[in-house]
């Protein structure tokens, strides 16, 4: 789960340049965007549901 911008969610390792592009071009990654949580109180809420 990514919970920040800037997470790193993947890496692409390969034997030569031309392999790791095509791995590149054929990673789909979807999400969706969720509320901020800017209170205490909704860090609380949202932790103690779980994921």
């Amino acid at each position: 789960m990514v919970t920040c911008v800037g997470h790193i969610v993947g890496a692409i390792v390969a034997d030569t340049r031309s392999h790791a592009q095509r791995a590149v071009k054929a990673v789909k990654i979807s999400y969706r965007e969720l509320k901020p949580i800017v209170t205490i109180q909704t860090f609380y809420r949202v932790a103690s549901q779980g994921t």
